[in-house]
């Protein structure tokens, strides 16, 4: 089942052909590529590479500790 601004909807068959009708809001996809700037900012070669470190069976996540004794 798809949801939509808190509405069921039916979703379609995964082994049957179908058509999903949707309404989209132009200005607002335009408004946000804007925003977020991912053409200006996307750097495709880091983010395979990061992709690639952290599907690999030795990856070992960086963490950060706070060490200032404001955090929780």
């Amino acid at each position: 089942m798809l949801l939509t601004n808190n509405v069921g909807v039916l979703g379609l068959s995964r082994t049957r052909d179908g058509i999903a009708i949707a309404e989209a809001d132009l200005n607002l996809c335009r408004q946000v590529k804007d925003t977020w700037v991912f053409q200006m900012t996307a750097r495709h070669a880091d983010y395979a590479k990061f992709l690639a470190d952290y599907v690999s069976p030795d990856f070992k996540p960086q963490v950060i500790k706070d060490t200032t004794g404001l955090g929780n």
